[in-house]
């Protein structure tokens, strides 16, 4: 089922009735490179405390 909020388009997740923001295809490859940079960074920072204070 999706839903506008704010002129914004989600589905409702059936498991968790959670919104999911609907992701339209033109920016997905964008949200795929973004998402792959943040969770490189939060890698790199792990492992920076690791070995820093």
């Amino acid at each position: 089922m999706l839903q506008l909020v704010d002129s914004v388009l989600f589905k409702i997740n059936d498991n968790s009735r959670d919104l999911l923001l609907v992701l339209p295809g033109s920016l997905r490859e964008v949200a795929m490179q973004l998402h792959h940079y943040i969770q490189g960074v939060a890698r790199i920072k792990a492992k920076l405390k690791e070995k820093f204070y």
